[in-house]
């Protein structure tokens, strides 16, 4: 529907908002955690229950860039693309980082075609001499009000780890997020990290221009991780975007249902975002005064 703006020979008539763009975030509990035989097909996925669930799960939200980890190899990234593709939700788009072993990658699925991709996994650093390397990358994509949004995937090490480890992966990650940040373009980083909420790590985040965005469920609670008899409850996936993205965010969910709690103990993020500050339309208002 179109409706009138001013009015005679210099009327305009302003196009209906395009729909909220939405971005999902799930850690799968190993969705497969050896999968590939001998003829390179998935095998030893997620019992079947359990994936139905977890695709039920992702279906719910109906994502429009879906940031994945605990996936498995790359061969069991797009077997899940593939399924929700054979239940109707099309995420033509793939993006794979690949980690230290062939079945520790993480990705990113989107419905529009990426502008430009980044992978940290080419980097390396020396730790009491062993090598490591970051686990992170970005998509950028075009939403459908044409902001053009960059999206982060990115895992930390656990805090067992040695601290010199960890601070390098965060240091490498926020080289690559900081000029992103002074060139101004919008960006938002889904994170997996089981440090404290004012550790060094995460700070050297926020230190690079990126604020965090704290999604919550029906009950205002914001965990993600819970053990398998419930008693623990753990935040460890966290979001980060600059300002004015954040600015954006209509809506910021933590999912919580019985499939998702089949599917495993992690539970899902989900971010709406609307259209940015209507700047164009107060233009075109003060044309017709």
């Amino acid at each position: 529907m179109l409706f009138p703006l001013g009015c005679g020979r210099n009327a305009r008539a302003v196009p209906d908002p395009p729909p909220p763009f939405t971005i999902q975030a799930a850690h799968l509990h190993d969705y497969a955690w050896r999968d590939r035989d001998r003829n390179g097909q998935p095998d030893n996925l997620k019992p079947a229950d359990e994936r139905d669930a977890l695709l039920q799960g992702i279906l719910a939200a109906a994502p429009d860039t879906l940031v994945l980890r605990g996936l498995g190899s790359e061969t069991a990234f797009l077997h899940l693309q593939k399924s929700l593709h054979e239940k109707g939700h099309e995420m033509p788009h793939a993006h794979y980082i690949h980690g230290p072993t062939v079945y520790a990658g993480i990705g990113i699925l989107t419905s529009t075609p990426p502008l430009e991709i980044q992978s940290l996994s080419n980097l390396r650093f020396t730790v009491r001499g062993r090598s490591h390397q970051p686990l992170a990358g970005g998509v950028k994509i075009k939403t459908p009000d044409n902001l053009e949004l960059w999206i982060w995937n990115a895992e930390l090490s656990d805090p067992s780890v040695a601290y010199e480890r960890r601070r390098n992966e965060a240091r490498l990650l926020t080289q690559a997020l900081r000029p992103l940040v002074l060139d101004g373009q919008q960006i938002l980083l889904s994170l997996h990290s089981r440090e404290d909420p004012d550790s060094p790590m995460l700070r050297m985040i926020r230190d690079a221009g990126l604020q965090r965005v704290t999604p919550t469920d029906d009950h205002g609670d914001s965990w993600t991780h819970r053990d398998p008899n419930g008693f623990t409850y753990r935040m460890d996936q966290w979001i980060f975007a600059t300002e004015a993205l954040r600015a954006q965010i209509e809506t910021a969910r933590v999912l919580d249902s019985p499939e998702i709690r089949l599917a495993g103990p992690f539970r899902h993020q989900v971010l709406t975002l609307g259209p940015p500050a209507p700047e164009e339309i107060s233009g075109l208002e003060d044309e017709n005064r």
